[in-house]
C-alpha cells in the first residue's frame, strides 16, 4: 500500500533532522498548508516537511488561525481547493508563536508611539482583533476542527495539524486527518462542546423560528474520544444573511450539490446539467436550469434561492463572461 500524504511528510520531516532533506515527488496531487506568517519559518518549513515547488499551496496568516474572525483565510483554502485542485489540508503551527503570549498593553504602545489611535482598531477587544491564544496546541485543533466542519471543504478534504518546534524544525502530529473523526485520539483542550444538528434539522430550525432551541451540552474534553467541536453561540435565527461574493454564492450550491448527488435519481438530474455544462456558453442558463432543478429543495436549503438569485443578477451584469463559474461548476460536479 502506498504511503499517505500525512506519512511522506512524517518521512520527510525525518530525512531533514537527519540532515538529508527531501522534496515530496513534486507531481502529485496539490495540497494546502496553512502557517504562520512568522519570519522564522521562511526557507524552513519547506525543507522540514519536504513541501514540493508548483504542488504545495503554502498559506501564512498571523498564527495560523482559521475562525469566523479570520475568514480571509478560508477565502483562500476555498479557493485553493476549487481553483488550484487541492486535495489535503496541513495546519502548521509551531512553538513559542508571538500571538500566544500577546500582550494588549505592549500592542497599545506600538500603535500609538506610530501615531495609530486605538479607535482605529474598533470596539473590539485587541486579543480578539489579533486572533490571539494561550494554547498553540489548542489553536491547531480548533483550525483543524473549523475547516473539518465549514461547508467550502469537501467531507473527502482530509485535515491534519502539526506543530512545528522552531528550534529544530521537528513536527509533531497532533491532529491525523488519516484517521476517522470518530477516532481522532483526544485532545487536552479544555472548553465546551456543543453538539451541532444535522443539516436538515439545521434547516428545519430556520424555517421555524418560534421553536426553542436545543440548550448546549456541557462535556468534559478530557479523556473523551472523538473530534473537538467549536463552541457555537446560541442565537435566535435571524434573516438569512446574502452570499457577499460570487464564490459565496458559489459554494452555497456546491453544498446542496455536494448532500443531495447522494440520490440516484438527482444524480441523473446533475448528469443532463453537465451535459448541458458541456455545451451552453451562456452562464445565466445553467443558473436557471439550476433554479429549477432545486425549486422543490429550498426549504431543506433556506440559503439556496438567495444564492442562485446573486449568481443570475452577477452573471447578467454587464462585461460578465461567467467563465469563473463554469470553472466553479465543472469542479462541483466533478
Amino acid at each position: 500500500m502506498s504511503p499517505t500524504l500525512l506519512q511522506q511528510v512524517r518521512e520527510a520531516n525525518k530525512k531533514f533532522l537527519a540532515g538529508t532533506p527531501q522534496l515530496l515527488d513534486s507531481s502529485g496531487a496539490p495540497f494546502i498548508v496553512v502557517t504562520c506568517m512568522d519570519p522564522r519559518l521562511t526557507g524552513v518549513i519547506e525543507a522540514a516537511l519536504g513541501l514540493p515547488p508548483h504542488r504545495a499551496i503554502v498559506i501564512r496568516t498571523a498564527g495560523n488561525s482559521v475562525s469566523d474572525a479570520n475568514t480571509d483565510v478560508l477565502r483562500s483554502v476555498a479557493a485553493a481547493i476549487f481553483l488550484k485542485g487541492g486535495k489535503e489540508i496541513f495546519i502548521a503551527g509551531h512553538t513559542d508563536c508571538a500571538l500566544s503570549k500577546f500582550s494588549a498593553a505592549a500592542a497599545i504602545e506600538s500603535f500609538r508611539n506610530a501615531g495609530i489611535p486605538r479607535s482605529a482598531f474598533g470596539d473590539a477587544d485587541l486579543r480578539n482583533w489579533f486572533g490571539a491564544f494561550t494554547d498553540v496546541k489548542a489553536n491547531v485543533i480548533s483550525a483543524v476542527e473549523y475547516l473539518r466542519k465549514s461547508v467550502l471543504v469537501p467531507k473527502d478534504v482530509k485535515v491534519h495539524g502539526l506543530i512545528i518546534r522552531i528550534e529544530s524544525g521537528e513536527a509533531e502530529v497532533i491532529a491525523d486527518g488519516d484517521v476517522a473523526p470518530a477516532e481522532v485520539a483526544p485532545t487536552q483542550v479544555k472548553h465546551e462542546e456543543v453538539a451541532a444538528p444535522p443539516p436538515i434539522a439545521a434547516a428545519t430550525a430556520a424555517a421555524a423560528p418560534s421553536a426553542p432551541a436545543p440548550a448546549p451540552a456541557s462535556l468534559v474534553q478530557k479523556g473523551v474520544k472523538g473530534p473537538v467541536v467549536i463552541p457555537t453561540s446560541e442565537k435566535t435565527p435571524g434573516p438569512i444573511k446574502p452570499p457577499e461574493s460570487m464564490l459565496d454564492a458559489a459554494m452555497i450550491v456546491r453544498d446542496f450539490i455536494y448532500h443531495e448527488r447522494r440520490n440516484a435519481q438527482f444524480e441523473r438530474t446533475l448528469a443532463k446539467i453537465n451535459n448541458l455544462l458541456k455545451t451552453e456558453r451562456d452562464p445565466v442558463r445553467l443558473v436557471t436550469e439550476l433554479d429549477a432543478v432545486a425549486h422543490s429543495y429550498k426549504a431543506k436549503y433556506p440559503k439556496l434561492p438567495g444564492a442562485l438569485e446573486y449568481l443570475k443578477n452577477s452573471l447578467q451584469g454587464k462585461g460578465a463572461t461567467g467563465f469563473g463559474f463554469r470553472e466553479l461548476m465543472k469542479r462541483m460536479l466533478e
